[in-house]
């Protein structure tokens, strides 16, 4: 049976069985290829260097004898598939060896995409190795497309699966061994059908019959048995990879949306996993804040509905903050097609972020000591309001209402409402707070330690007789020891302290103290007196609003 598509000529005909026949012989020569393909494919899959792989599928001999099993079982010559099947034999064993033996060498050997990669086969592998068996032969075939066989070998990636074998069982991995092996099985027996195909069709044996269905089964029925059991493996790989971007897909839809309201946030890439019946996903998350275990719930409660399964949810929070000459912004790094960034809408809450940090950038920028920290955005009982926090010295209220007034205009919200927090610089050491010019207690004496401890005494007895004023903190200064002590009190309450405070506190405290002292006081924010005592007043309002922040971010599809 001859094809007028794939036509040889007698003398194509010898040529191509000399050819291969030649090819196929298990000599020193074919031996030597096999083991220097195999350790450069070995090396570029360490490597992780593709263009290193290719070179070793040019230099690969493995392709010949594969031919020559096909054509063996298209002329019925034993003698040539005896050779064949004996160099594809002792080549897999060559090529596995080899690569298990650098394998097991003191290399730090890493797992690579490209070692991955040949792990887990699919249908699409086997059908790229059938359509390079058929090119491969018909190129061999039909003298004017012999040049395009370098092409062939490199689709048909023989040595690769097989090097990546070796390397596996050298790191115990058997799983990742098994699957690239089961590439090198499909790759060969694709090209094993295939070739016998195109050889028939172009009648390099002229006395076959294809319609001998007994002579067919006997020289190809194992051939092709194997090759439907590949294909079924595959298919079923095919299936789950497919489920598996199906998952993704889903993953990442509500990763996006979750994230689209978190000014700044940008996901990176996730990991997902099946065990013991529940989903583990792990994302990568980018944003100039923290996340709290709240915003962490939430994306998981709406995995866990998307997904219609148990899911745990985790993230990789890393810190990040795009800075433009006016301050942050939200720049979406990926290109399109035509080499442009893409942008998107923004938000309302990422624009009122945006304006808020470009003004008050400009503001801190020429205030000495004073920096901008953190602006968020909600929706608070007077409305919507931003909350910036600065460390450093407290703004005049002016300048605050003048903020306030600029962000209503370019936003065009008359109903905004600006906070501003103030941190200012406070240290802290084990045995207190330390103020310029003050010591906390420093190095004490078992005398000085008596000294404090009655002279605290005598602070809170004299100020439980004056009305609005609560102590906090006592600061001493011991001086050269020549001069009265120096105590500094700090208060709160609802009234600024006067000068007869001051005296009470100091003729108390002189009755008692063993040492001669001086007395100042220094008022603090006012005070609130709750159940678990008194607390600073800014204090408990700060965690009222950060509440209600948190409420809000929650929530935060109200405002935007």
């Amino acid at each position: 049976m001859r094809s007028k598509l794939i036509k040889t000529t007698p003398e194509r005909r010898a040529q191509v069985i000399g050819d291969i026949s030649q090819g196929s012989e298990p000599g020193i020569r074919f031996y030597i290829l096999v083991g220097i393909s195999t350790l450069i494919a070995s090396i570029g899959l360490i490597a992780d260097s593709t263009a290193v792989v290719i070179g070793a599928m040019l230099v690969a001999p493995l392709m010949t004898p594969i031919f020559g099993i096909s054509l063996a079982l298209v002329l019925g010559e034993a003698k040539l598939l005896r050779n064949s099947l004996l160099a594809v034999t002792a080549g897999i064993f060559i090529a596995v060896a080899t690569a298990l033996l650098l394998g097991s060498l003191p290399i730090a050997l890493e797992v690579t995409p490209e070692m991955l990669s040949r792990t887990q086969p699919n249908l699409f592998d086997l059908l790229v190795a059938v359509l390079a068996g058929f090119a491969g032969a018909y190129a061999l075939v039909d003298e004017s497309l012999s040049p395009a066989l370098p092409g062939v070998a490199i689709a048909t990636a023989l040595v690769p699966p097989l090097a990546n074998t070796g390397l596996c069982i050298a790191v115990k991995a058997y799983e990742g061994g098994l699957g690239s092996f089961l590439l090198f099985v499909a790759n060969f027996l694709s090209i094993l059908i295939v070739a016998s195909a195109v050889f028939i069709v172009a009648g390099m044996n002229y006395r076959f019959d294809s319609t001998n269905k007994k002579l067919f089964l006997r020289r190809f029925g194992l051939a092709a048995f194997g090759f439907l059991i590949i294909f079924a493996l595959l298919t079923n790989s095919l299936i789950a990879m497919i489920e598996d971007r199906i998952l993704s897909q889903d993953i990442k839809q509500v990763l996006d949306q979750e994230l689209a309201g978190m000014y700044g946030a940008e996901l990176n890439r996730f990991n997902s996993d099946f065990e013991s019946g529940k989903l583990y996903v792990l994302a990568h998350v980018m944003s100039p804040e923290l996340f709290v275990p709240k915003e962490v719930k939430q994306i998981q409660d709406a995995l866990s509905k998307k997904l219609d399964k148990p899911v745990e949810f985790t993230i990789r929070n890393t810190i990040v903050k795009d800075m433009g000459a006016t301050g942050s912004t939200p720049l979406v790094e990926m290109r399109n097609l035509e080499g442009f960034f893409e942008g998107r809408e923004l938000t309302r809450k990422e624009l009122v972020i945006r304006e808020t940090e470009q003004l008050l950038w400009e503001l801190t920028s020429e205030a000495p000591g004073t920096q901008l920290e953190h602006v968020d955005f909600g929706m608070l009982p007077i409305g919507p309001t931003v909350v910036a926090t600065i460390t450093g010295r407290p703004p005049f209220p002016e300048i605050i209402r003048a903020v306030q007034d600029d962000l209503r205009k370019r936003l065009e919200m008359p109903d905004l409402y600006l906070l501003v927090e103030v941190i200012e610089p406070d240290f802290w050491s084990s045995q207190g707070r330390l103020l310029l010019g003050w010591t906390r207690y420093g190095k004490l004496t078992p005398d000085k330690e008596r000294a404090i401890k009655t002279i605290e005494n005598a602070v809170r007895e004299a100020f439980s007789r004056i009305d609005g004023l609560f102590p906090h903190d006592a600061y001493f200064d011991f001086g050269d020891g020549r001069q009265p002590v120096k105590i500094l009190v700090a208060v709160s309450g609802g009234r600024e302290p006067a000068k007869e405070d001051l005296a009470h506190v100091q003729d108390t405290v002189a009755k008692a103290s063993p040492l001669p002292v001086e007395m100042y006081m220094l008022k603090t924010n006012e005070a609130m007196l709750t159940r678990d005592g008194y607390v600073p007043l800014a204090e408990k309002l700060r965690k009222n609003v950060r509440k209600r922040l948190e409420e809000v971010r929650k929530n935060w599809h109200m405002v935007n």
